[in-house]
């Protein structure tokens, strides 16, 4: 392992705790080269009654494709960002005198993990896809209120309820949905063993071979 790697560990373990630094150690090592453990809490704001914050200090904006070269500033590699786009993801960008600060991803009413699962939402619900703060701005509270005010414009839109995921071991990502007002709906758990998927969600299980041609469907309630 280079330092580099060392530095991103000791990254991860502060900003997710330790579970998640002994995960990524493992699969720096290549233990799981054939195995892949995900645990996921599925939650959702309802838009009809949600307090949310005051509108986001600087600017912020639906975002296109002519700005794929400023979201590499916050990390998004350029084919990842078309690949979204042509997906028909909506990205909000938060900025500050010209600053890429954070985004915030939309996806319709269902949302697609790893590359075989599809959760589907109902009529008026919108996906908090991915958000993002850059390393040089967290601590300011930004992921709130991004997150806050792209829900207050879905309400505008006239969507009903915003669904959302973190995984469980993410605490900013927790505090930042819990203070909105989200409500856990169920856990998602992923194993994969080679091609073997296991999927639990809501106390069902499901075992199957599915890939991105014959993806596995399942309702959120």
């Amino acid at each position: 392992m280079t330092l580099s790697h060392l530095r991103e560990l000791r990254s991860i373990y502060r900003e997710e705790g330790p579970r998640a630094a002994v995960v990524a150690l493992l699969r720096r090592l290549g233990v799981f080269k054939h195995f892949t453990y995900s645990l996921q809490e599925i939650a959702a704001l309802d838009l009809t009654s949600a307090s949310l914050p005051d509108p986001v200090e600087g600017s912020l904006r639906e975002a296109d494709r002519s700005d794929i070269a400023l979201l590499s500033r916050l990390g998004i590699k350029p084919k990842t960002a078309e690949s979204y786009f042509d997906g028909g993801y909506r990205l909000w960008l938060l900025e500050e005198r010209g600053e890429p600060l954070a985004f915030d991803w939309l996806a319709t009413a269902e949302k697609s993990f790893w590359d075989f699962l599809t959760l589907e939402g109902g009529e008026g619900d919108v996906w908090h896809w991915q958000y993002e703060v850059a390393k040089a701005h967290r601590g300011r509270g930004l992921g709130t209120r991004i997150r806050g005010s792209v829900a207050a414009r879905c309400r505008k839109e006239g969507y009903r309820r915003a669904l959302g995921n973190y995984a469980t071991h993410n605490k900013t990502s927790k505090r930042v949905l819990t203070k909105l007002g989200y409500r856990p709906l169920g856990r998602l758990l992923h194993l994969r063993f080679g091609p073997l998927k296991l999927i639990v969600f809501r106390r069902r299980l499901f075992i199957g071979r599915w890939n991105d041609e014959r993806r596995l469907r399942l309702p959120v309630p």
